[in-house]
């Protein structure tokens, strides 16, 4: 009974009213909305790496495996510092003779990639920083393992 009650009353509301339509559209269309319009979204900033700016970097092999043309003579011979700049990502690149990549991800991520060249194939390396101003890490490059340092200049 309470559900015909209601039906009764909905009916009875819908016929309230004035008689003259609501709406200046025709009968039997739909009401036009106003077209959305989009809100812009402003461009995220990007942030400068706190490690952006004027390095040196050296590198010295600590063992070898004569594949790469090295010998135990060469052992803790410094090849270095040479002048590099980290961008604001974090990306270096040391040129010849170290020929190499890299990026400072954060203080505990530093990775560097190593150039093949004609008798040594490519390597790798990974280190960290102590502060904004040292960097270190070790590499491999076809058994020929290093110790390199970026110090900011």
């Amino acid at each position: 009974m309470a559900a015909a009650s209601t039906l009764g009353l909905a009916l009875s509301l819908s016929s309230c009213g004035s008689s003259s339509p609501t709406s200046t559209t025709d009968p039997g269309s739909s009401p036009r909305l106003p077209d959305p319009t989009a809100t812009p979204t402003p461009a995220p900033t990007a942030v400068a790496s706190p490690y952006a700016g004027r390095w040196t970097f050296t590198i010295w092999l600590t063992a070898v495996d004569r594949q790469c043309g090295h010998t135990e003579s060469d052992i803790d011979v410094r090849v270095g510092p040479i002048p590099v700049t980290v961008a604001a990502d974090g990306s270096f690149s040391v040129p010849s003779p170290v020929s190499a990549t890299g990026t400072i991800v954060s203080a505990d991520d530093v990775r560097i990639s190593f150039a093949e060249r004609t008798t040594c194939p490519a390597g790798s390396g990974a280190g960290g920083c102590v502060n904004l101003n040292h960097c270190d890490g070790t590499s491999n490059q076809a058994g020929d393992v290093s110790k390199w340092v970026l110090n900011r200049s």
